[in-house]
Formats: C-alpha cells, sequence, structure tokens
C-alpha cells in the first residue's frame, strides 16, 4: 500500500479535520508535528477557516517545515444556510446542525478532486467524516481515523454500541457494568447519549462512523500510552485496530509566540479586543492571558434570572438574583410591568449595597393571585408562553452569559438555544420532592397497585418511601391538561445545563446525590435563598409593601407575629406554605386547618387571601390560627446557604465563558 513508501521517498499527507475549532485545532497540530518529522503535510479546510491557520503554518513553514493549506468552499446555500454559518459555533439549533453536517457532506466532490489531482500516500481525516474512506478507497489511498479523545473514551463508547448492555437493565437509573471492558466501570442508562438509548438522527451517523473505522488503515489517538495502558491495548488488541498514540499534540507548539498565536488563531478576529499599549508578551502571558486562555481570568457575568409570574415564583428567584449580584455577578431580573412594582424597593436597597442587578420589563400581565379557575389559569399560561418574542428580543440585545429559568418555563430552553446561551432550571423546591416526582413518573408505580388506598414504595429512590395513589395529583393518575405540561418541563429539563436547588446539601444528602449521580443532573444547592435578606426591613418587603400579619393588617400585625415567634424556642415552629398558585376550595382548608391542630406542633401557615371575605372572618379557620405572610421567615433560616455550591456554580459559568471567549 501506499504507506509502505521508501526511506527515500519524501511522504506526502493529508489532513482532513471535522470543521469546528475544537477539531481543527488538534488536526492542525498533528500535521506540524507530522511536518517536523519531514512528511509533507497538508491540511484540509474551508477559505473562511483558512485565515485563522494562515500565521501558524507560515511560522512553521520558516522553521523549515513542509507544510500548506488546500481548501475547499462550503456548500451550505444547497442545504438551506445562510453564509454566516460558515463557523460553527454559530450554529445553535438541532435542525441547523443537521443541516451543517450535510453541507460537509457536500464537500465529497471538491475533496475527491483533491485527491485525484494530488494523490497523497495517506490521509488523516477526522472521525467525524467517515465518507472518506469510500472516496479514498477509489485511489487506493489508505485512510487514517483522527480521534481526539482518548483510548478509555473510545474502547468504552464501542463497547456500549457492540453489547447494549444498557438495554438489559430494567430503568435507566439502574446501574450496569460495561462488559468485556478493562476494569470494573458501572455507567446507568441516564448517563448514555440520546442516540445510544434510542434511535435518533444520530445513531446511524454512529454506527457509520464505527463500520468506516473497521475499514480504515488505522487510528490516531490524541493521548498517550503511559497514560491509559490497559485502555490502548484493549483498543488495539481486544477491538483489532492499529492503533498509534501521538498526544498530546499540542505539545509540538514549543514556545510562547506559539502557544499565544495558537490560541489566537482558533478565534474570529472580531471576537476579542486589544486593550491598551503593547506589554512585554511574557509577562502577558504568565499573567493576565495565560488566565484567559485557562479560564482563570477575572470574567463578570452577565445572568438573566427569569421567574414564573407567580409570587411564590418570583420571590425565591428574586432572592436568587440579590445572592448571586453579592458575588459579582451582572443580574437582570425579568417579570412584567405588573409585578416590577413589588421589587422597585429590594432591588433599589441591593443596588445601594453595591450590587449590580435590576429589572427588564416585558409588556403587562394581570396578577395570578386573581385567576381561580382552571380555564382562567390554561389562558394565563398561554399569556406567559407568548412572551418568547419579548424574551428573544431580550436576549439578542443583552446577550447574557447564561439564564436562570424557571421549572415552569421550558420554552426558554428552545428559545435559547438559538443563541447558545446555557439554562439553568429553578424548580423552587428541593432534591427529595423533584427526585421522587421523576420516579414516579418514570417507573409509575401507581399502575401497579389495585386500589387509591393501597400503599406502593418509590421505586429505585433513596429510603424506603411509601405513598398511595390518592396522594398524587390528578395529572399523574390520569390524563389531564397539565400532563403533557409535566412531560415538557421534565424534558426541557433534560436539556438545560442543570438545576438549582433552594435547598442545603447537608439537609438532604443522599437526595442531592441521587438527583446527580443516578438521575444525571447537574444540581447546585444554593439555599435557602431567603437568607440573603439580612435587615428586618428586607426580609418584611420582599414582596412589595410589608406583608400583613396576624388578624389585623399593617405593622401592628407584623409586630405581634414577631413577638410570638420571638417566645418559642428554635426549631420548634413548623412553616407551611402551598405557594400561590395551589388554589383549595374551604372544606380543604378547613380539614387541612383542622389536621395541623389536632397534630399539637406550633405552625405558622401562610394561605392566599380570599379578598371577597373580610381578615379573621373565613369560616374555616380553626380557632388561634392566624393569616401570615412572609414575616414568618424566622421560621426558616436556620443554617447557612450553600457557598460551596455557588461557588462551584460560579466557577464553572466563568470558566465556559473565558473558554468560549478563548475560541
Amino acid at each position: 500500500m501506499a504507506m509502505d513508501v521508501g526511506s527515500g521517498s519524501k511522504l506526502e499527507i493529508f489532513f482532513f479535520p471535522f470543521l469546528a475549532p475544537g477539531h481543527m485545532i488538534p488536526v492542525a497540530d498533528i500535521a506540524k508535528l507530522f511536518a517536523a518529522r519531514g512528511a509533507k503535510s497538508t491540511l484540509l479546510t474551508t477559505t473562511y477557516y483558512e485565515q485563522m491557520f494562515h500565521r501558524s503554518i507560515q511560522r512553521a513553514q520558516k522553521l523549515g517545515s513542509d507544510l500548506r493549506i488546500l481548501t475547499m468552499e462550503l456548500p451550505l446555500q444547497e442545504v438551506g444556510l445562510p453564509e454566516h454559518c460558515q463557523n460553527l459555533d454559530s450554529i445553535s439549533s438541532i435542525e441547523m446542525r443537521m443541516k451543517y453536517l450535510m453541507a460537509v457532506r457536500k464537500l465529497e466532490e471538491q475533496f475527491e478532486r483533491l485527491v485525484e489531482e494530488h494523490r497523497p500516500d495517506c490521509v488523516v481525516s477526522d472521525m467525524f467524516l467517515p465518507w472518506t474512506v469510500d472516496v479514498l478507497a477509489k485511489f487506493g489511498i489508505p485512510r487514517i481515523v483522527f480521534h481526539g479523545t482518548s483510548h478509555f473514551a473510545m474502547g468504552a463508547s464501542e463497547c456500549v454500541r457492540l453489547y447494549e448492555p444498557h438495554t438489559k437493565v430494567s430503568a435507566d437509573s439502574e446501574p450496569f457494568l460495561i462488559p468485556n471492558f478493562p476494569g470494573e466501570i458501572s455507567m446507568t442508562g441516564a448517563k448514555l447519549p440520546e442516540y445510544i438509548r434510542e434511535v435518533t438522527h444520530m445513531t446511524e451517523f454512529n454506527r457509520q462512523m464505527m463500520e468506516s473505522e473497521t475499514r480504515s488503515y488505522g487510528v490516531i489517538m490524541n493521548s498517550f500510552y503511559e497514560l491509559e495502558p490497559a485502555y490502548a491495548d484493549y483498543y488495539g488488541d481486544a477491538l483489532g485496530r492499529r492503533l498509534w498514540s501521538v498526544g498530546p499534540v499540542f505539545l509540538c507548539t514549543k514556545d510562547f509566540e506559539e502557544k499565544l498565536q495558537r490560541w489566537e488563531d482558533g478565534k474570529d478576529r472580531s471576537d476579542h479586543k486589544s486593550l491598551g499599549r503593547p506589554l512585554s508578551l511574557s509577562r502577558l502571558f504568565e499573567s493576565s492571558s495565560a488566565a484567559a486562555m485557562s479560564g482563570e481570568a477575572e470574567v463578570k457575568l452577565e445572568i438573566f434570572f427569569f421567574p414564573f409570574l407567580a409570587p411564590s415564583h418570583l420571590i425565591p428567584m428574586a432572592d436568587m438574583a440579590k445572592l448571586f449580584a453579592s458575588r459579582g455577578v451582572k443580574s437582570r431580573l425579568l417579570t412584567t410591568s405588573y409585578h416590577e412594582q413589588h421589587f422597585n424597593r429590594s432591588i433599589q436597597r441591593a443596588q445601594e449595597l453595591g450590587s449590580d442587578i435590576g429589572v427588564g420589563l416585558p409588556e403587562e400581565c394581570q396578577n395570578i393571585d386573581l385567576i381561580s379557575s382552571i380555564e382562567m389559569w390554561l389562558k394565563y399560561l398561554t399569556a406567559v408562553t407568548k412572551l418568547d418574542e419579548q424574551f428573544e428580543r431580550l436576549l439578542e440585545e443583552h446577550r447574557p452569559d447564561c439564564v436562570v429559568s424557571d421549572l415552569f418555563l421550558p420554552w426558554t430552553v428552545d428559545v435559547l438555544a438559538k443563541f447558545g446561551i446555557p439554562r439553568i432550571v429553578f424548580p423552587g423546591i428541593s432534591h427529595f420532592a423533584v427526585g421522587a416526582s421523576h420516579c414516579i413518573s418514570l417507573y409509575e408505580p401507581h399502575t401497579k397497585v389495585s386500589s387509591d388506598s393501597e400503599p406502593f414504595l418509590i421505586p429505585n429512590f433513596p429510603g424506603e418511601i411509601s405513598m398511595t395513589r390518592a396522594k398524587l395529583p390528578d395529572f399523574i393518575k390520569e390524563v389531564t391538561y397539565a400532563t403533557e405540561f409535566d412531560k415538557e418541563l421534565l424534558e426541557s429539563e433534560a436539556r438545560s445545563y442543570g438545576v438549582i436547588m433552594n435547598s442545603v446539601y447537608e439537609l438532604e444528602p443522599a437526595y442531592a446525590d441521587y438527583y446527580r449521580d443516578v438521575l444525571g443532573r447537574r444540581s447546585w444547592s444554593v439555599g435557602p435563598v431567603s437568607l440573603c435578606n439580612k435587615a428586618a426591613e428586607e426580609k418584611l418587603r420582599r414582596w412589595g409593601k410589608s406583608a400583613s400579619a396576624g388578624t389585623g393588617d399593617g405593622d401592628d400585625g407584623r409586630d405581634g407575629c414577631l413577638k410570638w415567634l420571638d417566645t418559642k424556642k428554635p426549631n420548634s415552629v413548623v412553616y407551611i406554605c402551598f405557594g400561590s398558585i395551589a388554589r383549595f376550595t374551604p372544606l380543604q382548608l378547613r380539614e387541612i386547618a383542622l389536621g395541623l391542630e389536632a397534630s399539637g406542633q406550633q405552625f405558622v401557615w401562610v394561605v392566599n387571601k380570599d379578598k371577597t371575605i373580610e381578615a379573621g372572618k373565613e369560616d374555616w379557620l380553626p380557632q388561634g390560627a392566624a393569616e401570615l405572610s412572609e414575616v414568618a421567615m424566622k421560621a426558616v433560616e436556620e443554617g447557612g446557604s450553600s457557598h460551596s455550591h455557588l461557588t462551584a456554580l460560579l466557577e464553572e459559568l466563568k470558566s465556559s465563558k473565558s473558554k468560549l471567549e478563548a475560541r
């Protein structure tokens, strides 16, 4: 074959990366690595990307390497993509990415003409270009596959594909061992990509990649043998691949000038700015620029916080925005002009304390407290969904680094995908509650009992948690207006970057670990977020004016509540609130009240006020009960906020932002 060129001949090798910076940069490094060893190396790319590597290639040529670039034109119009989609980073939707893959596939004819004209001895092509093996077979030219990951990752992936261990377990959360693979590597189906668990647009493409690899001459790994000898041997011997570990290929870049240029050449010229007069390049690299390239520079994040438009969702989200702003984040709370008035004083106080926090104002919606019927509730949900265009305009204008949006706003993940902006979900409740809900939705244990009163255990969930079907909401027991909506919530959460919980890790470590490790969600416990309000006036004004308390309104009721709480021992008062969305009939409220009274437990119970009935005259109130509002904060103010989780989240977001800016 052409690989068996005699020692007196100079090998000519084509290097063909997939057209994305994360693939092109290491392949360009391999081309330089081979050129430094005497090969005639040719990098194949498009005219758009050629400019990014021009200086790096030119420098290698000056150092004596036989290295060049040949270009092709990406046929975007043929697949219905606009010209500005030359850069894969500018494409966010699945549909557009599939079109981009089609455009790359249509490079086949141009690639074949280059091969026919130059007749290289070998072509190193990206794993994402499986069709190159068929083109090269026409000319008897060997193809070597380039994998930019590791022997471990590729071997594990191939074993899962070949033996399908995930199909032999009963649930996505049930662990399995990767069969016929070194070491006892345990996984769950939830951690596998969607195209392995079910047939998607990527399933066939993945099969083509692995099949084309078996017909290729061999595989180059961007790894080194000493790092993973057992997995390198397995990939070569057990899977039967010719294999060369030539990495880390970036080490071909020896000095600072090359490193800086390699970093810069992977970016569009308009993507970064130069400020001030020149410094010593070595000092620059060792300080701020080095930090920027490694993701460690001090970066000011801008984060949007978008709550569902109900007080019990708005209030904790506003607290979270203040919490993030106190850590140096530029926080923006998105709400309506109706609700904005409730936060003016709270936001103003945070700004006076030095926090960078503001409010965005889409068009007005009405107060959800005025909604009582299911029909009106559905119309309200529809109205909130229609905020998508205003939300998209705000994103277009401000381009935040991240958006924290309410669990009840699943559509935001699709809007954000258009801009490549990560969404973090805020459920407002706990790992226990969300995890239990997930398990019931996944395994449907309520369908396996004979009556509403027969108890069942929540399957695959920490602890023996017993429930009855009667305790489940209607939309789980039967198909209602909310069933499809609940499905959308869970599906959008799976496609989001992660989840923020208004909880404390120490409160529920087993359920926090379960949510992260078994259900496969990134999660951060940053609560109780209410504790960002330090002063008494802040606590009392989290929702507009000071809340009413006791059987009277205003300061008298408030003071009476606080005095009553001050007489109680720590941890002796239970705080009860079903939120601002839940609606109960007077009969249901009466039953809840009687149950609380019969418990003998001291409690604070927050109930939505019926504006048609005079305070204290409600016929469902048991003797001695009092209507309270957010003045009951002392009942829940115990422990501290989870700073380690919040710090970890901010560091991850800053690192992601720096890496994106460094592309």
